[in-house]
């Protein structure tokens, strides 16, 4: 295959809101280029990109893709990313390959949920921007209103290139001609007709003057003449573009290529080189600031972006060149693991396809097989000097489940099963949760995990049950109470005895002890479930010898940990041992262990006993017209909502909301919104379930310990 050179290299990722023709897009793109001989379809399952089972029954994205075709000389590396948020691990992964991000509107919707989010993940990646407006011959279809939305919500820099006058005719405003598309795509270029050649005229003058805005010597220029020359629009549209201040627009209909080849035409003209931000910036093995040029010349480094693995090939890893040129059949070092890797053939792919190549240069895209301790985000460099490029920045899990093995014994298969499918898919974590008795499953939907569960049982062939995840409610008090407990036991030989008296409370930093009492010591613990443990001594007298102290403190965290009225670990209390007995010959570390675990649960039920449950802040982020149905929702799920925030059409709900209501949101959002409704979530804090609920836990508690004697 032919080799290609940094300078003719352009990575361009496609993202945007489901359904917005992305995947069509590439395919026209493959198709225009000659890469492939015949367009495939989504509906019919045979698009280059969407070739797993899951996406062909589906008929959407679910894994980014990566492609590539030759267009007028210039290799150009595609990266088709899904457009549902359950899937939007895979578009952070995938902008970290590119240069430039083309994001894809559905000309019926214009900009949506999905299409400002991938909008912005752009930007905090510091990407170029342009669009693509699909489906223009749609019923309709108004392009001044979609022109003047993008505008409005995703910046003022974005900067139309045509403009469409009628259902397979554009003005093009670069070289101030009308394009026609005819039945197979093919365009014809004539003069504008008079009739249009006012608004063309209009749009053009806008278009040379966000040209010279990207450049002072441009703008001195045009403000002297009035006009720059062809080069010069096209030297400021490509800086404008670079620099992140021009977003510049193209529009068509991909499935009958009307505009795709004038699409192709612009990337290679306009679309930044893979070496656009002059350097690129890692670390050394000691964290010291690298910086490396995009050049062959460098010593070689590339960021694994992805990682699938193949019945047939096993682990493929896709990894984008950041500097350096790579070589088949020689070593590479990662960079994190420090770790020597064997590099054997080198592949670049179009969907499942691959091609062998002799070389790999700097800014390109490509791939590699069995690499055995290489994973998602890992730096392969020279292993003359540790480079390590910034590791990709995946979502927080957003809802988990949990799984049950349907045949006994497949614990240790579920556990390599699952590893495995992680090192793909970075943005699901299996936890084994020694607390809830659960193998737990976080990540983005139910849709998401239910996904990992079918392959867990298509690759590694084993089966689960999806139950769902108990919640890791904690008890607590919320009031106070002294009780003495003796336990006393004789068995014929040697006796235990064993008597301790507590003073128990709420644990609050700071707060007074009671009058009556001498403290003596104070102990504040971390309890690995959360929250603290203050353990006070108050002995006077010796009532009680310190080496039993100890065994006093044990039983109590024995006890916090197992829960006293309804299971679930104790958090937040004061316990003072003010007195007590022991026996000169009975007196052990057990019998005191003992009594201070039975005399914890006697204070703990005097003490008002609550539970407290965890509480998540929530934001979602819907178009205007969903924000009443949402709140409504978030209330009548003992949500409190903290405020609304307007972000261009859309608004942002903040909310506080029990970790239990959450549990199955992403599907209801989707429900509830048509699927343009995104949200996310992290801890904020525990608080006490209302009294009813309380009381159901507590009750369900006490049914399960009769049925378990």
């Amino acid at each position: 295959m032919k080799e290609y050179t940094t300078d003719h290299i352009r990575n361009v990722g496609l993202v945007g809101h489901a359904a917005g023709g992305k995947t069509t897009l590439a395919e026209a793109m493959l198709f225009a280029a000659g890469e492939i001989s015949r367009m495939g379809s989504v509906d019919e399952g045979t698009s280059a990109s969407d070739y797993h089972r899951d996406e062909i029954e589906r008929k959407n994205s679910i894994s980014a893709s990566v492609l590539h075709s030759n267009w007028k000389d210039f290799k150009i590396n595609i990266i088709d990313m899904p457009g549902h948020s359950d899937f939007v691990g895979e578009v952070r992964a995938g902008l970290r390959a590119v240069d430039l991000a083309l994001v894809v509107l559905n000309a019926q919707a214009g900009v949506e949920v999905g299409s400002e989010t991938a909008w912005q993940t752009a930007a905090e990646n510091k990407l170029p921007r342009m669009l693509f407006v699909n489906r223009l011959d749609k019923e309709n279809v108004d392009f001044d209103k979609i022109l003047d939305s993008a505008r409005q919500r995703l910046g003022d820099g974005v900067l139309p290139m045509m403009v469409p006058v009628s259902a397979n005719e554009v003005v093009d405003l670069l070289h101030m001609k009308l394009v026609g598309f005819d039945a197979a795509g093919q365009m014809r270029l004539a003069d504008i007709p008079a009739k249009w050649q006012g608004k063309a005229n209009e749009w053009r003058e806008k278009l040379i003057e966000r040209a010279a805005e990207s450049d002072d010597k441009l703008l001195e220029k045009f403000f002297e003449a009035g006009e720059l020359s062809a080069d010069e629009v096209k030297q400021g549209l490509r800086q404008g573009l670079s620099q992140g201040n021009l977003f510049p627009l193209l529009c068509g209909v991909a499935p009958k290529m009307f505009g795709v080849q004038a699409l192709l035409d612009f990337i290679i003209e306009y679309g930044p080189a893979p070496n656009f931000r002059g350097e690129v910036e890692g670390r050394s093995a000691g964290g010291q600031t690298l910086k490396r040029r995009t050049t062959d010349e460098e010593h070689f480094a590339a960021l694994v972006f992805k990682t699938i693995s193949e019945a047939h090939l096993g682990e493929l890893s896709f990894f984008r060149v950041f500097c350096g040129k790579l070589n088949p059949n020689t070593e590479a070092l990662n960079a994190n693991t420090q770790v020597t890797e064997k590099i054997g053939q080198l592949f670049v792919m179009n969907g499942k396809n691959r091609k062998d190549v002799a070389h790999l240069h700097a800014g390109d895209v490509g791939a590699v097989v069995k690499l055995k301790n290489t994973h998602t985000s890992n730096t392969l460099c020279d292993k003359r000097e540790t480079f390590i490029i910034p590791e990709i920045s995946f979502p927080d899990p957003l809802m988990t489940i949990a799984v049950e093995p349907k045949s006994k014994g497949d614990e240790d298969k579920i556990s390599t099963g699952l590893h495995a499918l992680h090192a793909e898919d970075p943005t699901f974590i299996m936890k084994v949760d020694p607390e809830l008795k659960q193998i737990l499953l976080h990540g983005q939907s139910e849709l998401h995990l239910g996904l990992v569960v079918r392959r867990l049982k298509e690759k590694y062939g084993v089966d689960v049950n999806m139950v769902e995840a108990k919640i890791p409610y904690r008890e607590t008090i919320r009031g106070s109470a002294r009780e003495f407990y003796r336990h006393k036991k004789q068995t014929g030989g040697a006796g235990q005895f064993g008597e301790v008296h507590f003073h128990m409370e709420g644990y609050r930093d700071g707060a007074p002890y009671p009058d009556d009492l001498t403290i003596r010591d104070t102990e504040v613990i971390d309890l690995p479930w959360g929250g603290k443990l203050e353990f006070v001594s108050a002995i006077v007298g010796g009532a009680i010898d310190a080496r039993f102290v100890p065994a006093v403190k044990k039983g109590i965290m024995e006890i916090m940990e197992s829960g006293v009225v309804a299971g679930y670990p104790v958090t937040d209390v004061r316990v003072i041992l003010h007195d007590g007995k022991m026996h000169p010959v009975d007196s052990n570390e057990n019998a005191f262990k003992t009594a201070g675990r039975m005399c914890f649960r006697e204070c703990f039920v005097k003490a008002k006993p609550g539970i407290r449950e965890p509480i998540v802040e929530v934001e979602v982020t819907v178009p205007d017209e969903y924000m009443g149905d949402v709140m409504g929702d978030m209330s009548g799920h003992r949500g409190k909502i903290l405020g609304v925030e307007a972000s261009g059409h859309n608004q942002i709900v903040k909310a506080l909301v029990p970790s239990k209501e959450m549990a199955k949101y992403s599907t209801k959002l989707r429900s509830m919104t048509q699927g343009r409704g995104i949200y996310r979530q992290k801890f904020s804090h525990y608080e006490e379930v209302p009294k009813d609920q309380a009381e159901k836990l507590i009750k369900a508690y006490e049914e399960a310990r009769a049925q378990g004697s």
